[in-house]
């Protein structure tokens, strides 16, 4: 569902699931929270959350508008074969766990999968995703981080793949 507007407010007590095939797309200035876990299934996209970004105006683009949400998952997000997440400035107290997933080696579409500017207080495994770029940048993982057998299909300024980037993270386990 969209939400239309940052005085929008949706909470689920329990868990969230993101069926096989569907989107959840709270890449919105409103404010979501989850009770229990979020199952992401297969061929899914989960959109939540929204930062102000990093470079600022003029920079900033719609939906964030250069605000921030304060969008939180008390337990875990946990995705089989997921399409992509967007995960943006968010709150999640279990772990981030995607297994497999992406539209595989093309940029037809082309999928992104971010994870920037969360504080995630479990861990975060990203592993066998295959799309145009996977990212984790500057969240707060205070469990372990891992990312494995991640492949994208963008190429960089010299013509080799270019497209995983794992930059300025605080973690506070392995």
């Amino acid at each position: 569902g969209y939400l239309p507007s940052e005085t929008t407010v949706v909470s689920v007590s329990g868990n969230l699931v993101i069926a096989p095939g569907a989107c959840l797309d709270a890449f919105t200035l409103g404010t979501v929270t989850v009770g229990g876990n979020v199952l992401v299934g297969q061929g899914a996209i989960l959109a939540l959350g929204c930062t102000a970004g990093s470079l600022g105006p003029p920079f900033d683009q719609p939906p964030c508008k250069g605000q921030t949400t304060s969008d939180v998952v008390w337990g875990s997000i946990l995705a089989t074969r997921a399409l992509t997440m967007y995960l943006d400035g968010n709150t999640i107290h279990g772990n981030v766990v995607s297994v497999g997933g992406g539209p595989g080696a093309t940029l037809s579409p082309y999928i992104n999968f971010p994870i920037k500017d969360n504080e995630i207080f479990g861990s975060v495994l990203v592993t066998g995703w295959h799309g145009a770029w996977f990212g984790a940048l500057r969240n707060t993982i205070h469990g372990s981080a891992a990312f494995a057998f991640n492949q994208g299909v963008t190429t960089g300024d010299f013509g080799e793949l270019d497209s995983n980037e794992v930059v300025q993270n605080t973690v506070y386990g392995s």
